[in-house]
């Protein structure tokens, strides 16, 4: 059996210390506090004819900031080919969807980049219904806020 003294610290044993505690500060991740996840509200809606059309939805929520825009059919597909985003500051974002949207889905989500939330005036689409039924689809916009 050995005594406590035999076990004596190297000389250099506080550079292995002092260099495995960088090493688990550097990978160590700090704690967060949990983000709700984003919130989508319904900011306006037209009904769709079964021609190409081009509709401008006013938005309902004329205050309120968002970060991304999204499209939700009811009732019949629609195809979106085309919207113009406008903005309070006065910018325009042109998307080109080229999308057809069955009934009960969504379309892509259009991000509006890294200059985070912003205030949406209205939304200017161009679609039509291509479904052989005699509904007429209702074109939803959402926004994340």
């Amino acid at each position: 059996m050995k005594c406590i003294q035999c076990y004596r610290a190297t000389p250099y044993s506080w550079v292995f210390f002092l260099a495995f505690s960088l090493v688990a500060l550097a990978t160590a991740k700090p704690i967060q506090a949990e983000q709700p996840p984003p919130e989508w509200v319904k900011i306006g809606e037209k009904k769709v004819n079964k021609k190409l059309d081009r509709d401008e939805i006013h938005i309902l929520r004329a205050n309120d900031r968002f970060s991304a825009l999204q499209f939700r059919v009811t009732r019949a597909h629609a195809n979106i080919a085309r919207c113009l985003i406008h903005f309070k500051n006065g910018k325009i974002k042109d998307v080109k969807l080229g999308q057809n949207i069955a009934e009960g889905e969504d379309s892509r989500t259009i991000k509006f980049g890294f200059f985070g939330p912003r205030a949406v005036k209205k939304v200017v689409i161009w679609y039509d219904t291509d479904d052989r039924s005699n509904k007429k689809a209702i074109v939803e916009v959402w926004g994340r806020r």
